[in-house]
């Protein structure tokens, strides 16, 4: 068989083939003269260049095979990554840097923009933002970031776990007040190879090409859906007529309503649970250009919190890793927040992913038991819908609190708020100094008072909904709103009475 390229890739001689083809050449060009033949044996001259020649000509049909699999946009790699993202007018998305909320205290009016902390329990380094001044009450909710590019991790934690690098006269303190946004590394082969492919994929539906582009090219966008109903009633994923829903997960939403205002053609209507209004430069039909105001409506994917226990039994103990809970613990991490977008939870799927893992001299027998966080474990399937996407924290936590309602709130500066932080209560009061307007409070606003009088925990504004975490972590850790309280204010906020405790993490390793 000679070599060949067709469909289904390069189609290799074997080594045989090539040397009965090469000696089928020579015999060839040098016929037999008379009784005088080519001697063709395998320890003759011409033999053994035969041989070199054949092994060379099929190591040049490997590399030709290999050229042949990089332009596959299902198998490139390296630059040949760049080579399809650029054909389809796009590049490799660098890396993003990560993000946590905190706190600085000190002196009002210290300058401390742009000067480098230390989350102590990794050596992290990261940045407050240029030209950040401490406010008048010596404490400025802030926003921390890495120092370098990629997945550099911190977690919600007390002044204890930081210590300032670039240390400045009346800047005392900071601290973390929520868990970190995780950046990204420089988008892989695999990231990029498939989107490449899902931007071509589009090709023949209109504006979905354009709008996967824009959206996969957004800053810290990890995975994008869209669901286009271009009927007149609604389709079976609650999207009206002549809609469209873009499911997005990551970047921000100024910048992911941007990327649909300026890439959806103007007829289609938006459909999703987050609204934006999109400032647009239109340019006239007589050249001069106007501003035109678009509200834009798109989806988050939603998080389903996940707990995990696995069962582990050796039958040969002796052989089992030293580190089984820690390890069991990564790759059942790795499985489930691994998973994306639509992917549902299958308990032995995440039994065998841990199985693997582990030295098969050790005769491993995984049992794996799931649930939504807050429901009992059992061995039933998670099921996630396009809109959703599972998560599971292997880290110890702290005890937290979230109110149901987002600011403003029509606030009393009578009402009392009694907190129980592990095991110690504390009486919160609050007065008219502490907001800028009463009938209108702001999450933040209150959270700096509960900070003020309560050292044991970390009040914050998520999205506007307050929230109360302790410093303290793992299962000793105990939170509670108590008795005392006013009751306007729990319904107000949309508190309730009850404690609640930290956690050692959402997997659990039973060794048996």
């Amino acid at each position: 068989m000679t070599a060949s390229i067709t469909t289904n890739g390069v189609q290799l001689e074997t080594l045989g083939e090539a040397v009965a083809a090469f000696e089928a050449d020579f015999i060839a060009a040098f016929p037999p003269q008379g009784d005088q033949a080519l001697d063709l044996s395998a320890d003759s001259y011409t033999g053994r260049e035969i041989q070199i020649l054949a092994e060379q000509f099929i190591a040049l049909q490997g590399l030709l095979a290999q050229f042949v699999d990089l332009l596959d946009p299902t198998e490139a790699t390296g630059t040949w990554v760049d080579f399809h993202l650029a054909l389809q007018a796009t590049r490799r998305k660098p890396a993003t840097r990560s993000t946590i909320a905190g706190t600085v205290y000190g002196l009002p009016g210290t300058l401390v923009g742009d000067k480098r902390v230390r989350f102590l329990p990794n050596e992290s380094l990261w940045r407050t933002p240029a030209g950040l001044v401490i406010g008048p009450t010596g404490i400025t909710p802030t926003t921390l970031v890495a120092d370098t590019a990629g997945p550099v991790s911190a977690i919600n934690s007390g002044t204890a776990s930081w210590t300032i690098v670039d240390v400045t006269a009346g800047w005392v303190a900071v601290e973390s007040s929520a868990n970190v946004n995780l950046g990204t590394n420089t988008e892989s082969d695999e990231a990029g190879r498939l989107r490449a492919q899902r931007i071509a994929s589009g090709v023949g539906y209109g504006t979905l090409p354009a709008l996967y582009k824009a959206l996969l090219e957004v800053p810290g966008v990890v995975d994008v859906g869209i669901n286009n109903n271009r009927g007149l009633l609604p389709d079976t994923n609650g999207v009206p007529g002549k809609s469209v829903e873009c499911v997005v997960e990551g970047g921000t939403d100024e910048d992911v309503a941007y990327a649909i205002a300026s890439t959806v053609n103007g007829t289609a209507g938006f459909f999703g649970g987050t609204t934006l209004t999109v400032t647009l430069s239109v340019e006239l039909v007589d050249g001069s250009t106007a501003q035109l105001d678009v509200e834009v409506k798109f989806t988050r994917v939603a998080y389903i919190d996940v707990i995990t226990r696995y069962t582990i039994a050796f039958g040969v103990p002796g052989n089992a890793p030293a580190n089984v809970a820690d390890l069991a613990k990564t790759v059942g991490a790795n499985y489930i927040n691994g998973a994306g977008r639509g992917v549902d939870v299958v308990p032995t799927a995440s039994g065998s992913a841990v199985t693997a893992a582990m030295p098969a001299n050790s005769e491993p027998v995984v049992t794996t038991l799931v649930a939504r966080k807050g429901d009992a474990l059992a061995g039933a399937t998670i099921v996630v819908s396009t809109r959703q996407r599972a998560r599971i924290n292997p880290e110890v936590q702290p005890a937290s609190i979230e109110s149901l309602n987002a600011e403003p709130f029509n606030f009393d500066v009578t009402w009392l708020l009694v907190l129980e932080v592990d095991g110690i209560g504390y009486n919160v009061t609050f007065a008219s100094t502490d907001f800028a307007v009463v009938s209108a409070a702001e999450t933040l606003e209150i959270a700096n008072v509960i900070n003020a009088q309560v050292p044991t925990v970390v009040a914050s504004s998520n999205d506007g909904l307050l929230l109360i975490e302790t410093r303290t972590l793992g299962s000793s850790a105990a939170l509670g709103i108590a008795l005392g309280t006013t009751g306007d204010l729990l319904v107000e906020l949309g508190l309730s009475l009850g404690s609640v405790t930290g956690s050692d993490g959402d997997i659990e390793v039973v060794i048996v």
